[in-house]
């Protein structure tokens, strides 16, 4: 009897460690269940993924090119920021994005983090299982090289990545580790207590200097 009784509460205290170590994921609103292109990884979070990734690109769209609506043009642009680290996420993330990135932060095998940097988990089996289910390419073959040697970084994969825009919106697999690598692992270190600049110009459209200008001109002519 004495026994039985050490054995429960070694089980008990067992159940209770895991599910202190184990952070409880937030409750999502999944607006793009439906949708769910993200299946041949077979991991339990494939909803939030797809969730995460929908949610991400519409953020893209919405900043980059409202007008239209055109998911290349907007990755264009967004890599072009990516390359000079000029991405304004505070402007750019919705609340929708906020929520699930919340979600996100609660599996830690999915982040590495050196000195409060993260960065996403390249050794997670979901980095392979990309790599793996990626369009045939030659984006795929460097990026299966890049894991296969333990050599991933943005600098390896980022001009590679640049000259196929047109793969991102037409491999959901690449998209998402775009989503992950380049979004999501980024929003670590944002703070969103602080309000975005006013009048963003994401196009780079000098519309400010035309109006000057025009007046300008006007003032010229009176």
């Amino acid at each position: 009897m004495k026994f039985k009784l050490i054995i429960t509460c070694l089980i008990v205290s067992l159940v209770l460690w895991n599910c202190k170590q184990e952070p409880k994921t937030p409750e999502v609103d999944y607006k793009y269940a439906n949708n769910n292109e993200l299946k041949d990884c077979k991991s339990k979070d494939s909803l939030l993924l797809n969730e995460a990734l929908m949610s991400f690109e519409k953020d893209l769209i919405n900043a980059y090119d409202p007008k239209t609506q055109s998911p290349n043009r907007s990755y264009v642009r967004f890599l072009s920021d990516v390359r000079v680290n000029k991405v304004n996420y505070i402007a750019i993330t919705s609340k929708h994005t906020k929520e699930l990135f919340e979600a996100l932060k609660s599996k830690s095998d999915l982040w590495n983090t050196k000195e409060g940097d993260y960065t996403l988990n390249y050794a997670n089996p979901l980095v392979a299982c990309i790599a793996s289910n990626m369009q045939e390419g030659d984006l795929k073959i460097t990026f299966n090289a890049l894991v296969d040697t333990n050599s991933m970084s943005y600098r390896m994969y980022s001009e590679e990545l640049r000259r196929n825009t047109i793969s991102i919106t037409k491999d959901k697999y690449l998209a998402l580790f775009v989503a992950l690598d380049l979004y999501y692992a980024k929003l670590f270190g944002v703070d969103f207590n602080k309000q975005p600049e006013a009048n963003i110009d994401f196009n780079k459209k000098p519309v400010k200097k035309e109006i000057e200008s025009k007046d300008s001109h006007e003032g010229h002519n009176h």
